[in-house]
């Protein structure tokens, strides 16, 4: 499918959310560009959004449902008929600042790389006043830490960074190959450190920003419990160890240990469960010694940054830029 000059194709899965899909589907309508699709795709709702959504938005979005089950096939469904020449995946739960789609597509195209990202932040509505609670007014990647480092660096030391926050172009995406369909859980990390293994150092602007609204009908703390999204994790984490590092001479033995670090720490919470019985192979003295050394660097990390995340989160404290990036949001 040939991609329309300049086009942007957000695609967003949506299950049983349909005052909030709503909601963030006006969001990127009222976005400041032409050449625009919006494509949502009904991952098998059952409170009738797919109704919904057909009734209040029409021939405005391309409204379809899910060919399989789960966000990641969501996303392959909706990147199967976008017609954009920049992809966007978005979560039906978000809403982005008037600005975004225009200002990362032409920061993107000066910048010759194959993607973007910008700040996000998140934030609880107040049902009183309906005004946005931003905790401690804490905006992560406002700051672009991985100029020195670069993602997969910063993603063995445990970062992630939301891939609603990025604008892809097309034919980057088409070399990054589909979304995993068996996970769930942890199918935007995976999908993550794809993107990172092709291009490591990507562009970034924070001149927009998107807000991860903070719900109770959240898809996976709603469908997993802590227990089985860990175990999602290892699983995740352990397929990309076995795939990326063991003969990876591109990747130094100091990140390889603190991949396996982070799947330590989570591996001595499940111990002596029966169901983590694979992942016994890192009860190892050199990764507890490690654990306990990240758990220090952590804490040294916080008083840095003065929240709950640390130096490589990009991360700054302003009331007055949440203010302004609130007052862009529609």
């Amino acid at each position: 499918m040939s991609a329309r000059l300049n086009s942007i194709s957000v695609i967003i899965p949506n299950r049983n959310r349909k005052e909030i899909a709503a909601n963030t589907i006006d969001n990127v309508l009222n976005q400041k560009i032409n050449n625009l699709e919006v494509i949502v795709i009904d991952d098998h709702s059952e409170d009738g959004t797919f109704q919904f959504l057909e009734e209040r938005f029409g021939n405005s979005i391309v409204l379809i449902k899910n060919k399989g089950r789960g966000p990641g096939a969501a996303r392959n469904t909706g990147l199967k008929i976008a017609k954009g020449a920049y992809i966007k995946f978005f979560d039906s739960d978000d809403l982005m600042t008037c600005n975004t789609l225009e200002h990362q597509r032409n920061i993107l195209d000066e910048s010759g790389k194959g993607y973007i990202y910008s700040p996000y932040f998140h934030a609880f509505q107040n049902e009183k006043d309906n005004k946005w609670n931003v905790p401690n007014n804490v905006i992560l990647s406002y700051f672009n830490t991985l100029k020195g480092h670069g993602l997969q660096d910063r993603m063995c030391n445990g970062l992630f960074i939301c891939i609603p926050s990025m604008l892809f172009k097309r034919e980057f995406l088409e070399k990054v190959g589909p979304w995993k369909e068996d996970v769930v859980a942890y199918e935007d990390w995976e999908y993550l450190w794809r993107i990172s293994c092709l291009e490591n150092y990507p562009a970034h602007t924070n001149d927009c920003a998107f807000l991860y609204r903070l719900h109770a009908a959240q898809t996976t703390s709603r469908n997993f419990s802590n227990k089985e999204r860990d175990l999602q994790k290892l699983q995740t984490f352990s397929k990309i160890y076995k795939e990326h590092f063991e003969n990876n001479q591109h990747l130094s033995r100091f990140q390889k240990s603190l991949f396996l670090t982070q799947m330590s720490r989570t591996w001595l919470i499940y111990k002596h469960d029966k169901a983590f019985e694979e992942f016994n192979f890192l009860k190892r003295d050199n990764l507890r010694v490690l654990a306990f050394l990240m758990r220090i660097k952590n804490k040294f990390g916080r008083l840095t940054t003065r929240n709950m995340w640390q130096p490589m989160h990009g991360t700054i404290n302003s009331g007055k830029i949440v203010t302004n990036f609130l007052e862009k949001i529609n």
